[in-house]
């Protein structure tokens, strides 16, 4: 037999009023497929008239009562009495319907507990968890999962499920790489996502992009062997350089000085910076300078350099005699011993047989730092 169908009720509350009336469309709205309106008509015509006068007022005005009826509706919602108080529905206790003894959700909505009885109902539901998950792993009773079919204890499944924690891992796993996988443009292999490549090169896979030997600049366009002498090393690249080769960063660099050289705080904040990374960077930069002033075509331009401003700036010859004549005072003491262990280096090399008690402590000392300029006394090559 089938099921009796339910008699609709002979009333009805309004949901604004909260007055009773007959359940028939003449005090309440049809609606399509839905039956009545929860409305009555009377609180329905309200409704639209307080809505056309909100229509038709001033934009200031519009926006206030537009704020006033949200407010309404989320009383309405909230079950708030008229004095501004609210009965909490688990304590069964009323309280100013305000911040302080409700939560307020989103679009004013408030909590139908009042704070003490949610959070006494929050913490028992916590306290009820953790006891539910410590009995479930203290379980000893062993479980079978349904994927590879091997007796496993019971905390080596999850908490919803037959298939243990590993046949799942791996599971999803093979599931990612097949349904994800991608096919290499270079080699024309599908390959799982964690063999590609990520980011803007995903269409290649990690061995082919590794296996490259020539890169693309991305400013000239033109391909260049993948070494430091066209690149920049950068760390935070996928293969160690960066996308725009030495040369176009000089040119943009030369560029940037150019408009900018004339400016006074670029060259202050160019000078600091500078300034910064070398204290930084003391010892890196002192080994790069002395590499670079060793370099025979560096000695003779700084010789030719010299040789002109000698000739032609008086004030350059007066500051260097007098930045010699400093480092003279200063270091007296060494350039008398340097002095003379050349002296007894000359004296031994040249054989005039005058020898004196120092000159053999040093002698040493003084072969490492002096040779004579005759070849006939340098001695054979060694």
């Amino acid at each position: 037999m089938g099921k009796k169908a339910k008699t609709p009720p002979t009333t009805k509350c309004c949901s604004m009023c909260g007055r009773e009336r007959p359940n028939t469309d003449k005090f309440f709205q049809p609606l399509k497929r839905r039956g009545l309106s929860a409305e009555c008509r009377d609180c329905r015509r309200a409704r639209y008239r307080r809505w056309k006068a909100i229509e038709q007022a001033e934009p200031e005005t519009r926006r206030q009562l537009r704020a006033e009826m949200k407010a309404a509706a989320a009383r309405r919602r909230s079950h708030i009495n008229d004095d501004g108080t609210k009965q909490c529905i688990g304590c069964k206790n009323s309280f100013p319907a305000t911040g302080n003894f409700f939560y307020i959700y989103g679009r004013g909505y408030m909590d139908g507990r009042c704070k003490s009885c949610r959070n006494d109902s929050c913490n028992a539901n916590y306290r009820e968890r953790v006891a539910k998950m410590a009995t479930d792993q203290a379980r000893e009773d062993p479980k079978i999962c349904s994927r590879c079919g091997s007796q496993k204890p019971f905390g080596e499944f999850p908490k919803v499920g037959m298939i243990c924690k590993a046949c799942k891992k791996a599971y999803h796993t093979q599931w990612r790489a097949k349904v994800y996988a991608r096919v290499c443009w270079k080699c024309g292999e599908s390959k799982p996502p964690n063999e590609m490549q990520q980011g803007q090169r995903r269409s290649i896979c990690k061995s082919c992009f590794q296996a490259r030997t020539k890169k693309q600049c991305r400013k000239c366009g033109k391909y260049k062997a993948l070494t430091r002498e066209f690149w920049q090393p950068e760390a935070t690249a996928a293969d160690g350089f960066r996308n725009d080769c030495l040369e176009c960063r000089a040119k943009r660099d030369a560029a940037k000085y150019e408009a900018q050289k004339s400016d006074p705080l670029y060259r202050e904040r160019k000078a600091k910076n500078a300034g910064r990374w070398y204290r930084n960077n003391l010892e890196y930069a002192r080994r790069r300078q002395k590499k670079y002033a060793a370099k025979p075509e560096v000695k003779q331009r700084r010789q030719e350099r010299d040789a002109e401003r000698r000739a032609t700036d008086p004030e350059f010859v007066e500051q260097n005699k007098r930045r010699s004549h400093e480092w003279y005072q200063a270091n007296k003491d060494r350039v008398s011993e340097e002095g003379r262990a050349r002296r007894a280096a000359r004296r031994l090399a040249n054989g005039d047989g005058r020898k004196r008690p120092r000159d053999r402590s040093i002698l040493k000392y003084a072969t490492e730092i002096w040779q004579p300029r005759s070849p006939a006394l340098r001695g054979p090559a060694q």
